[in-house]
């Protein structure tokens, strides 16, 4: 077996990519997401309130008793014990309350990931053994929305 070696590529925000292997890379392809990417996270408050209320729907339907078909197969005894969850869960919580707390969560998601500033950082994706294959890679991640694909060359180090 080939001695093991630690390649290292260094992205063009002077950050050092490192892989510790046994193979032969002579190329490493990095992306930045980037702002516009950020931006598209931002949370769409319609779309909570859709799945919210898609949520709720469900559980009043199972409150009244009623299931979809999909759900049959379980048996009665199983649907009862659901249906009674469903009301304690009804009893404990709001729809206005829950869509409220979901929206938070979600904003709160996003602020942490702007702090962090992942999206704005070049994020590796993959280590190739010659350059026909790492601009292949490179060209398939172009589709992908990031704002910047860079093809790096592998050093030993």
């Amino acid at each position: 077996m080939a001695k093991k070696q630690t390649l290292f590529a260094i992205d063009p925000q002077g950050v050092k990519h490192t892989r510790t292997t046994a193979r032969t890379y002579t190329h490493t392809v990095v992306v930045l997401r980037g702002a516009k990417y950020l931006e598209a996270q931002r949370p769409n408050e319609a779309a909570i309130k859709a799945q919210n209320d898609r949520m709720w729907d469900r559980i009043e339907n199972e409150v009244k008793g009623v299931f979809g078909p999909g759900e049959q197969w379980r048996g009665q005894a199983v649907l009862d014990r659901w249906q009674e969850h469903a009301k304690q869960w009804v009893r404990e919580h709001s729809r206005e309350a829950d869509l409220v707390q979901a929206i938070e969560r979600a904003h709160k998601s996003y602020a942490d990931r702007v702090a962090r500033g992942d999206d704005l950082k070049y994020e590796n994706v993959g280590w190739c053994g010659r350059y026909d294959l790492a601009d292949k890679l490179a060209s398939a991640q172009s589709g992908q929305g990031y704002e910047r694909v860079v093809v790096l060359e592998a050093q030993a180090g």
